[in-house]
């Protein structure tokens, strides 16, 4: 029943926001929710792929995020 759920709120958030054209974003599917001077807002459905051997979101997916927030803020 959870992975039913977590599986469902995954599939949400896959659809919010708009898809950046950037094909390693795309694959990862990180999405934009707001981008303005100074600000910006990304979001990522985190998938068993993202994640390391002790099941958390690898670091390279989280400094790639990082990377995209900054990016879309200037």
């Amino acid at each position: 029943m959870t992975n039913k759920v977590q599986n469902n709120a995954a599939t949400q958030l896959a659809h919010l926001g708009e898809e950046l054209n950037v094909p390693f974003l795309k694959l990862l599917g990180v999405r934009c929710l707001s981008a303005e001077m100074g600000k910006g807002e990304i979001l990522l459905a985190l998938k068993p792929e993202h994640t390391n051997t002790w099941d958390v979101a690898h670091g390279g997916v989280l400094l790639t995020l990082m990377d995209v927030a900054m990016a879309v803020a200037a």
